[in-house]
Formats: structure tokens, sequence, C-alpha cells
């Protein structure tokens, strides 16, 4: 029986996160910015995205409530 390639271990355990891997779910919407008081209109998704971004920058690991927080900054600083 022929040896495994070395590293073949690791792709196959890559490939299964890979496999399993779930798309993290932003937890806030345009409603939320507007209910944190950003009037309806292009603020509101100009908002959104700063806090989208960050989020991501930070490998998606803020939960709601940092979110929120974040997004209590972002309106500050509008």
């Amino acid at each position: 029986m022929a040896e495994a390639p070395k590293g073949e271990g690791a792709w196959r355990m890559l490939l299964d996160m890979a496999d399993s891997w779930q798309r993290p779910r932003f937890a806030l919407t345009g409603r939320d910015v507007m209910q944190a008081g950003v009037p309806e209109g292009p603020d509101v998704g100009r908002v959104l995205a700063e806090v989208e971004d960050w989020w991501v920058a930070g490998d998606f690991v803020a939960d709601e409530s940092a979110l929120r927080d974040r997004l209590r900054t972002a309106i500050g600083q509008a």
C-alpha cells in the first residue's frame, strides 16, 4: 500500500473546514441604524457599511452588543 503524500492530512482537514464553514451573520440592519437616530437616507447605508467594515476587519468576532456599541460610536462621528 502506498504512503499518503506528506501534508495530505492537513489538506483534508482544511477542505473539511471549508465544507462546513458557515458565513457569519451581520446582526444589524438599516432599521437598527434608524432606530439609533440616523434619519432615513444615504447616511444609514454609510453608517451601516462603516460598522460592517469594522466587524469584518475584526474577523467577525464582535457580537451584537459590540456591534451596537460601534454603531453608537459611528453615529457620534457622523
